[in-house]
């Protein structure tokens, strides 16, 4: 199904319209009794750009948090308006998947850091696949009950691949 900015805007028009009510009474009713409500937005960060009208997130100014002036604001990847008037600090991201992306950046770069250094230290041995450091790099992964493996992405490849591991593996790694 695609999913963009024109797509949400219609769909969720009947639902944008009573929020924005909402924003600007401040005001709920439930059984008689009024509440004072504070809106805040949530999401994924796909789900979160698409809503505040800016681009992808491999844009190259994807952040919806960065201050700018709005005659910049072509420039800086806003396509549309937001389908509602809310502060960013009222924009909450998901974050599981900010700690999964991050996580999957740090296990990178632990593993390209391994592989630099038992090529440095073993200049004889070819493939550092065969190497004790990134066999313990492994093994460490494995004792914390997540199974974990390193391998070349095509045969004949220097470019290495490894097993991808969700919020639960990561968590076990991290304690």
């Amino acid at each position: 199904m695609l999913e963009c900015h024109d797509i949400l805007a219609t769909t969720l028009e009947p639902l944008l319209q009573e929020i924005k009510l909402l924003m600007e009474s401040q005001i709920i009713e439930v059984e008689g009794k009024q509440y004072q409500v504070e809106l805040f937005l949530g999401g994924d960060l796909k789900f979160l750009l698409m809503f505040l009208g800016f681009g992808q997130a491999n844009s190259k100014y994807a952040c919806i948090w960065c201050l700018m002036p709005s005659t910049d604001r072509e420039s800086y990847s806003v396509k549309y308006c937001p389908l509602l008037p809310i502060d960013l600090d009222h924009v909450v991201p998901d974050e599981l998947h900010w700690f999964l992306r991050v996580m999957d950046v740090l296990l990178e770069n632990v593993v390209l850091q391994v592989v630099q250094l038992e090529v440095k230290v073993n200049k004889k041995q070819a493939d550092p696949l065969q190497g004790a450091m990134l066999q313990k790099l492994v093994e460490s992964i494995q004792t914390c009950g997540v199974a974990f493996q390193i391998w070349r992405k095509d045969s004949g490849s220097s470019a290495l691949d490894w097993t991808s591991l969700g919020g639960a593996g990561m968590r076990k790694v991290l304690s």
